[in-house]
């Protein structure tokens, strides 16, 4: 009998280590896909090229003293120190990519898109262009890395 009441007690403590573990353990610790390293490797941050809809320009995902700065960790730095405005604070928030959907939060400035970001349609060391919305109401947004 009391072999049996050891195990029940074993069994119990080991489901309370393992709820007490801290949350980081569970961190996503894979190194960065090739994709990832694009945009984190743009150390002085992506900059807005424009928004466009129907090949046309529609104006601008941010004033072009914003900087996203992609970092490793899975965080997103909106970085607005460049700017003139009295609003210089930096924004940071969570980003993540898939082989070609980019997640990204609300970003201060952008009016067009959705806070999850969108398809990536291109992605290069200097250039970064995503899309959301379908049919003739898609808006691309174009980034580069200086």
């Amino acid at each position: 009998m009391q072999w049996k009441h050891f195990h029940r007690s074993v069994a119990g403590l080991s489901g309370l280590l393992l709820v007490s573990l801290p949350w980081a353990c569970l961190d996503d610790h894979r190194p960065p896909t090739a994709n990832e390293l694009l945009l984190i490797n743009c150390r002085s941050g992506w900059m807005p090229v424009g928004v466009y809809s129907q090949g046309d320009r529609v104006g601008d995902a941010a004033p072009a003293c914003y900087r996203m700065i992609f970092q490793s960790n899975g965080q997103l730095i909106f970085n607005r120190q460049q700017c003139s405005s009295p609003d210089t604070a930096t924004v940071v928030a969570e980003w993540s990519l898939t082989s070609n959907s980019l997640s990204l939060p609300y970003r201060p400035g952008n009016i067009y898109g959705p806070p999850t970001g969108g398809l990536v349609e291109e992605l290069t060391s200097s250039s970064l262009k995503f899309s959301y919305r379908g049919g003739p109401d898609k808006i691309t947004e174009v980034w580069a890395c200086p």
